[in-house]
């Protein structure tokens, strides 16, 4: 894979986790990718009124969530969750998208 297919390869599976959080209803409110941190992201999901950061560490290969009790900015966010193991772009596959959406709801 060239470096630049990194980046569309997120974006791919991003979308995918979008229409995943759309159908819970949860809605997408802020995503950043740092393609030079490992491939590093996160993004803010609002479910049910409470605000939700998803967060994947790129070099320990870690994905973990983080609640905030805040229903508007800025939120503070409770301790980190693990979501799966090993939950992160490479794998972001079907079955770890259903684990993100049980984490999510739960």
């Amino acid at each position: 894979m060239e470096p630049h297919d990194y980046a569309v390869e997120h974006f791919e599976r991003m979308s995918q986790l979008a229409i995943a959080l759309k159908e819970l209803p949860a809605q997408v409110l802020e995503h950043r990718y740092h393609g030079e941190s490992f491939g590093s992201w996160y993004i803010l999901i609002r479910h049910s009124g409470r605000v939700s950061q998803l967060s994947y560490d790129g070099r320990d290969d870690y994905l973990g969530l983080r609640r905030s009790l805040d229903r508007k900015p800025p939120y503070s966010y409770g301790p980190e969750e693990p979501v799966g193991s090993g939950t992160g772009l490479g794998s972001l596959n079907a079955a770890s998208i259903q684990e993100v959406c049980r984490a999510v709801t739960s």
